[in-house]
C-alpha cells in the first residue's frame, strides 16, 4: 500500500522521522477538524475492491520543538566516586569508571601448578588519562537515529605494539534510559570509540530523543468491503 501512495504521488510525505498507519474505518466520514491532503488517493486491494485514502498534513516541527543542545562536561554528570559500569560480551568486555578510564577484559578460569583453578584477567587499558573537555556537541548514529552526543578524551591507555603508542578512547555520552555502556568500536588500530547512556545528561534541554507521534492514513471503502481482504 505505501508503495502505490508513493507511486500516486505523494513520496515527499514520507520520511524516516514522520510515522504514518494505515486505518480501515469503513464508510465514515472524515472528521472536518483533521486536514488532509487535497485529493485522496485511491488504491485497490487483492480482490480489486477500492479505497479512498487521505493523507494527514503533518506540520514540521522539527526546528522549534526541540531546543538546541548546549555543550555539556560529562565529568559534571559523574562523580569519581560513582560505580563502573559495564558491557558485558561474549569474550571481551568492557568497563568504564567515570572520569577515570575505558577498561577491555576477559576473565578466564584457568588451573595452576597445584591443579586449582583461579580467574585469570586479560585486560587492556583503552585510555586512562583524562583529556580537557572540549565544549561542542556532535550527532552521531545511535538506535538508528542521529542524536546530540558529548564526549571524553582518554589517552595513555595500555601500549599497542602495532602503532608504537599507548591506546586512546573517546566516550561519547548520549542521552538514554539507563546507565550503561552501549557499544565499544576499534576505529582504527588502537583507537576506540565508546557509547555512554546517560540519564543524567538527558536533564539538559536539546538531548533528549524527539518524541514520534503516529499519523493515520484513512482508507474509506468504495465498495462492500470495508477491509482489504487479508488484512481482516
Amino acid at each position: 500500500l505505501l508503495l502505490l501512495l508513493c507511486a500516486a504521488g505523494v513520496a515527499a510525505t514520507f520520511d524516516d522521522d514522520t510515522l504514518f498507519k494505515f486505518a480501515f474505518p469503513g464508510h465514515t466520514a472524515l472528521r472536518a477538524d483533521v486536514p488532509f491532503e487535497t485529493e485522496p488517493i485511491v488504491i485497490r486491494g487483492a480482490t480489486d475492491e477500492e479505497f479512498e485514502c487521505y493523507v494527514p498534513v503533518v506540520e514540521d516541527k522539527s526546528a522549534s520543538a526541540h531546543a538546541e543542545a548546549a555543550p555539556v562536561d560529562p565529568a559534571t554528570l559523574y562523580n569519581s566516586g560513582d560505580p563502573c559500569i559495564r558491557l558485558m560480551g561474549p569474550y571481551w568486555s568492557y568497563q568504564y569508571c567515570p572520569n577515570k578510564h575505558l577498561r577491555q577484559y576477559h576473565d578466564e578460569q584457568k588451573a595452576g601448578p597445584d591443579g586449582k583453578k583461579a580467574f585469570v584477567t586479560t585486560e587492556y587499558y583503552l585510555g586512562k588519562m583524562l583529556q580537557p573537555f572540549t565544549p561542542a556537541v556532535r550527532r552521531i548514529m545511535h538506535l538508528g537515529a542521529l542524536v546530540p552526543s558529548v564526549s571524553q578524551n582518554f589517552t595513555d591507555g595500555t601500549f599497542c605494539d602495532l602503532v608504537g603508542q599507548p591506546r586512546q578512547a573517546e566516550v561519547r555520552f548520549v542521552c538514554g534510559p539507563m546507565d550503561g555502556v552501549v557499544t565499544v568500536d576499534e576505529t582504527a588500530s588502537c583507537r576506540y570509540a565508546a557509547t555512554v547512556e546517560s540519564t543524567r545528561l538527558c536533564q539538559f534541554p536539546g538531548f533528549q530523543p524527539p518524541k514520534q507521534s503516529v499519523h493515520e492514513i484513512l482508507c474509506l471503502a468504495r465498495g462492500q468491503r470495508d477491509i482489504p481482504a487479508g488484512l481482516e
